[in-house]
């Protein structure tokens, strides 16, 4: 029953992905892999990769101030072949 349920949220995933990429003026992604999985679904808009989601020379001449918390934050998804498991489990060995 499990299978089938995580089947079910794929597809589902699947099919929002496509009706954002029928809709967005434009796509951003952070790898040419994502990029690849959103011209596939026929974008209306371009499709361009920013590297790691940033382009550091937009931040060139800002001075850092480090935070008192660490932060990690994820804004995309995981479907396909994607999954959180290995980054979850190297962050469960942090001792700190």
């Amino acid at each position: 029953m499990s299978r089938l349920l995580v089947r079910a949220k794929e597809q589902g995933q699947h099919g929002v992905a496509a009706v954002v990429a029928r809709g967005a003026d434009a796509i951003v992604t952070v790898s040419d892999a994502i990029s690849e999985e959103m011209r596939a679904r026929a974008p209306r808009g371009n499709v361009v990769t920013i590297a790691n989601g940033a382009d550091f020379d937009d931040f060139a001449g800002l001075r850092y101030v480090p935070g008192e918390r660490f932060r990690i934050t994820h804004a995309g998804s995981f479907f396909g072949q994607r999954s959180p498991r290995p980054f979850l489990t190297a962050l469960a060995r942090v001792d700190g």
